[in-house]
């Protein structure tokens, strides 16, 4: 039985060059203008934001509740309109305004006016950010929070056995907040008690991360709390309320509202503003096609199935264009297709039928092992490898390239210098007097750094790159296809990184996923064990083989060799060999693939429940 195709998506998005669809280079000039000043305007909301949440904790005043309207009337307080119609009576916004934020500020309000629905989708966007940034990190920051209460000073002195006991203990103590328990013990309940009020919301349905999905904003209070806590004890601090600092103009949404107010020349058309404003549907073709090429633009996707939106973003050199499927054109509500939970978005093999399991034993199975440096290695039946390295992708992206010619033209117009003061100073900090004098520094740069981070090259190199990754995503595909042929099934290894690393570029696990299953049928392996057991005996254990001087700058010692294993049994034998890491670990992956696919079952050396020794 064949597997369901599923319907296409409801909504596509596709990017191209602005100046391929603008009719008039003037039109360019003028998006180009309304992109920088409403980037000024989303990061002085930000700031004021951040400030004045600042203000009411340490007044020990209830925090605000934050939403799309309260967003949309900061950015209205800290920005002007047009000097017409009556004047808006000053609330405690606007005196907050006047008071304390208007201190840190180096030029005058930025103008809101002409930008139509622009306003509310950027007000959307802050409130987004916010929330998001509450729900993914705050139980990794009451984690750590908790282990820094319990830190030792003489923790290297300590025996595994005691550091053992500490972790067991803030766990106990990281549960009982996170699921309204009581298993802590001795010092560790009595600082969970003293504690539990400022760390967690009086009132939590069911427990902490169901009610960070419901009322993320009910955990700022314990996040500038931790905040406050870590900067006494000088740690590392971290951002309860994201702030946006780059000047570089961001993407803005335009709609055909947006489009009428801030582009149309109503003489052109020979009509009015209200009259387009009043007939918006029946002239949205007249209004796109005054200023976009609208041929190019449907050219872009297949017209039977998709169909232009009528909305665009764009940051004045990248556009993306927004298509709709065609039986959904007149529709008014969208559904929403969006996977709620990402992890199940792609199907381990494990959860396959017995009917879609037998129709795969006629494809080439090819096993996928991800990691760091080398962020795919791939083997299939017949032996064939292939490998795709950071390096490669660093290149091939014009990531490096990108680089170079970003930090010499930073040396040119000694942009470190300028930007040095900010060291001295902290974005992070909830100390309220440390924040203001953040905010006057950073706006005091971005006062005299505004026109040089303005310029197109920014945002030209941003765009190059990405028409540089779809180039090289597209290679990696097509070189896929000649190693291995295009009749394959993916056993992609389940890595799962829950934080970046120092020093190495961002790994795209979710991203290159996504990629692959757009082109071969790709299911998950649940890879435990995979680079400690031999995958040439499937009984002995790898160990390093050498050790080396330590090849890391600044760092000195001897390092036991990562990538290069030998297995404990064979070594004794007479089949001795080397391995590397990455291709045994492919090789278990693709014997775990073929088991699962002919006899539904996982070997007992590289499953969970017969052994004791963790993954690697």
């Amino acid at each position: 039985m064949k597997k369901r195709k599923k319907p296409d998506e409801p909504i596509k998005v596709i990017k191209t060059s602005l100046k391929s669809i603008c009719l008039k280079p003037e039109t360019m000039i003028t998006i180009n203008n309304y992109c920088y000043n409403l980037n000024n305007i989303v990061i002085r909301t930000y700031q004021f934001l951040r400030l004045y949440i600042l203000e009411k904790y340490h007044n020990k005043q209830i925090l605000p509740k934050i939403t799309n309207k309260f967003i949309e009337h900061v950015i209205k307080t800290i920005s002007t309109a047009k000097s017409c119609g009556k004047k808006i009576e000053k609330d405690e916004l606007t005196i907050f305004y006047e008071t304390k934020y208007k201190q840190t500020l180096q030029d005058n309000k930025p103008s809101y006016s002409n930008y139509g629905n622009t306003i509310g989708y950027s007000a959307t966007m802050v409130l987004t950010c916010l929330e998001n940034n509450i729900k993914l990190h705050f139980t990794n920051h009451l984690r750590r929070f908790i282990n820094i209460n319990f830190e030792k000073e003489n923790w290297k002195t300590l025996s595994k056995e005691e550091k053992k006991n500490i972790y067991d203990n803030t766990k106990l103590v990281f549960d009982d907040l996170i699921y309204n328990t009581d298993t802590s013990v001795g010092e560790y309940k009595i600082w969970k008690n003293e504690n539990k009020s400022f760390l967690v919301p009086n009132k939590v349905k069911k427990n902490i991360h169901y009610d960070l999905e419901c009322s993320p904003q009910n955990y700022l209070y314990p996040m500038i709390f931790m905040c406050l806590k870590l900067e006494e004890k000088e740690k590392k601090l971290f951002q309860f309320c994201p702030l946006r600092k780059s000047l570089i103009p961001h993407y803005m949404t335009i709609d055909t509202k947006t489009l009428i107010t801030m582009l149309v020349n109503t003489k052109e058309l020979k009509t009015t503003q209200g009259n387009l404003l009043s007939n918006l549907n029946e002239n949205k073709q007249l209004i796109w096609s005054s200023l976009f090429d609208l041929n190019k633009i449907n050219k872009l996707m297949n017209p039977e199935r998709y169909v232009f939106h009528n909305m665009v973003s764009t940051d004045g050199i990248g556009c993306s264009i927004t298509f709709i499927r065609s039986d959904l054109k007149n529709v008014e509500n969208i559904p929403d297709t969006k996977n709620k939970n990402e992890n199940c978005e792609f199907d381990y093999i494990t959860e396959l039928s017995n009917n879609e399991l037998n129709n795969l034993k006629d494809y080439n199975k090819v096993a996928i092992d991800p990691g760091k440096n080398t962020l795919m290695f791939m083997i299939d039946e017949k032996g064939k490898t292939m490998k795709y390295t950071k390096l490669q992708r660093r290149i091939d992206t014009y990531a490096k390239k990108k680089r170079q010619i970003i930090m010499k033209s930073m040396e040119e117009n000694n942009i470190k210098q300028i930007e040095e003061p900010l060291n001295d100073t902290c974005s992070m900090s909830c100390n309220y007097n440390k924040f203001i004098d953040y905010l006057i520094v950073r706006n005091r740069i971005n006062h005299q750094l505004q026109e040089y981070y303005r310029q197109e090259l920014f945002r030209k190199l941003k765009w190059r790159s990405h028409t540089y990754t779809q180039k090289s995503e597209s290679i990696l595909i097509n070189k896929m296809k000649r190693t291995f042929g295009k009749k394959i099934v993916l056993g992609y290894g389940s890595f799962n990184q829950t934080q970046q690393m120092k020093n190495c570029m961002p790994t795209p696990t979710k991203g290159m996923k996504r990629l692959l299953s757009k082109h071969f049928k790709l299911y998950i392996v649940d890879e435990f064990r995979t680079s400690k057991i031999c995958s040439f005996c499937l009984e002995g254990e790898t160990c390093y083989y050498k050790q080396r001087e330590n090849p890391r700058p600044y760092k000195s010692g001897i390092v036991n060799v990562h990538g290069l294993l030998t297995c404990e049994k064979c070594s004794k034998s007479s089949h001795s060999h080397l391995t590397n890491r990455d291709y045994n670990g492919s090789r278990n992956i693709l014997y775990l693939m073929k088991e699962w696919i002919n006899n539904r079952k996982r070997p007992a050396i590289l499953s969970r429940t017969t052994c004791s020794i963790p993954a690697v």
